[in-house]
């Protein structure tokens, strides 16, 4: 055993504590964590989504978490219960730290690595404290000219199946040079991704960031971007962050996890997840905690179409999905959807599908198609008609003007709530369509009506107490008697059975 070894076995021991707690008080703790979270979060489709996704039954779910700069001691807590919740998880810490001291002469190769191995140590230490093991692992990674970096799956299997947390120190065996080095942080997060893809009895379910700079900066929020769909918005949010006024080791950093989680993401099936956020956010407890709310919900802690204002919109984590292409169709005039659907921009019957499975009822189609042709202002559809809207122009009684008027929004049964389908729709609507003014109604008693008066600027019960009225613009004083007519003259177009 190397001298690094021997240190880092040393630096296990302490870990080895969490034996002598009773399995009855870990699993008391689980339990208790999951209500918590779960009573507070959870709507009841996401508890059933947890239960079947982690109940034990098929793979074993692992989440990859890159932990960089001084370890927390709440870190601990956090990826006890990450283990404890089903997403077991594997630590690679991150050696930009150390890379850089030996890069300025600041450090000698072995001094990085008894760095590297003390980190290892503490963090398992923290662990253990919050009855859970985890062991430190030392270089698991090969360097070769054929087959360049590579990860040695068995090292990192064995102890999750032994429900230990393995915590992995990037230091790589160079075959040809016959010598240890470091290896970057997000390269052995890769690695380590490409050995478990093709893993059995495994199945990647997270992919964690934990850095001091946080999740991805949004200048228009002063704080994180909530929710990112990288296929759609990673040229936006890279421009963002690059004419942001942060300085360029930031700039470089938030650019670095963005492209990083971008590749990894890349790589793996849509359903994984990925989470930037920083070791205040990822210490946090109970329902506070960005990760251990994300494993439970799937969704981040706040809604990414909650208006800016709003204070608990301020936050340090970022999630990313690699997302589902969104389809725009646009007309300041006004399109007839039968024409949109004759020419293949749209399909209209997988557009009626999904209106009448999201609202329960049947739509009108005569009726509908009659009163908005011509009118349609846009349709947005996400993926393969998980979600879309319709927005209609719609003429004022009193001053003859057009108003956007948001006359559908339907998100497959299926696609509700974690996805944030709903979300990408709105936040399209109204941050790039329609900034200025959009309008719409819903039924009094709609579930969703409490979704709607958070994102909206403002609401009104109509004279008809079956519709509840909501518009989003820009003027301090709208024009609520003209919305109001706009509101009551439409007729409904769908019908109960």
């Amino acid at each position: 055993m190397t001298v690094l070894g021997l240190r880092l076995f040393r630096q296990m021991k302490p870990s080895l504590a969490c034996f002598r707690q009773t399995e009855q008080t870990v699993r008391r703790k689980t339990r208790d964590l999951v209500l918590a979270v779960l009573r507070a979060t959870a709507t009841k489709r996401e508890a059933r989504q947890y239960v079947q996704k982690y109940s034990g039954d098929g793979p074993k779910r692992v989440s990859i978490v890159r932990v960089g700069g001084t370890i927390d001691s709440r870190l601990g807590w956090t990826l006890a219960q990450i283990k404890a919740l089903g997403a077991h998880p594997v630590v690679v810490l991150d050696p930009s730290v150390e890379a850089e001291r030996f890069i300025t002469g600041t450090n000698s190769f072995e001094s990085c690595q008894d760095a590297l191995a003390e980190r290892a140590g503490d963090l398992c230490n923290s662990i253990a404290s919050y009855m859970a093991t985890a062991r430190p692992l030392l270089a698991p990674f090969d360097l070769s000219i054929k087959h360049g970096l590579t990860t040695q799956l068995p090292r990192l299997c064995g102890p999750l199946d032994l429900d230990i947390i393995p915590v992995v120190t990037p230091i790589t065996f160079d075959q040809e040079m016959a010598e240890f080095r470091l290896t970057e942080g997000h390269k052995a997060v890769k690695s380590v991704v490409e050995a478990f893809k093709s893993a059995q009895n495994y199945a990647l379910d997270k992919i964690i960031f934990i850095d001091a700079v946080g999740g991805l900066p949004s200048m228009t929020r002063m704080a994180s971007h909530v929710q990112v769909n990288i296929r759609q918005e990673l040229g936006d949010i890279t421009s963002e962050i690059r004419g942001s006024n942060l300085d360029a080791k930031t700039k470089l950093a938030h650019l670095s996890n963005l492209n990083s989680m971008s590749v990894l993401l890349g790589m793996l099936p849509p359903s994984v997840t990925g989470i930037i956020t920083s070791p205040t956010s990822a210490g946090e407890v109970m329902d506070r905690n960005p990760i251990v709310y994300n494993i439970l919900t799937d969704r981040p802690l706040i809604s990414s179409s909650l208006p800016f204002q709003l204070g608990r919109t301020q936050l340090e984590t970022t999630v990313l999905r690699q997302g589902t292409p969104v389809f725009v169709h646009e007309d300041a005039d006004g399109l007839d959807l039968e024409k949109l659907a004759k020419i293949g921009r749209i399909n209209l019957a997988k557009l009626v599908r999904l209106i009448e499975l999201s609202f329960q009822k049947t739509l009108d189609l005569d009726h509908y198609l009659g009163r908005i042709k011509n009118n349609v202002a846009a349709v947005i559809v996400v993926g393969d008609y998980e979600g879309a809207a319709i927005i209609t122009w719609e003429k004022s009684p009193i001053t003859g003007r057009k108003v956007a008027y948001l006359d559908k929004l339907a998100v497959l049964p299926s696609s509700q709530g974690a996805a944030g389908v709903a979300d990408i729709i709105l936040n399209r609507m109204i941050r790039s369509l329609f900034p200025e003014e959009v309008i719409w109604r819903s039924r009094a008693n709609n579930p969703v009506n409490k979704w709607y008066f958070e994102r909206s600027r403002g609401f009104l019960r109509l004279q008809n107490p079956h519709w509840v009225m909501f518009w989003h613009c820009t003027t301090s004083r709208p024009p609520i008697l003209e919305y109001a007519a706009i509101c009551g003259a439409i007729e409904p177009s769908l019908r109960s059975e």
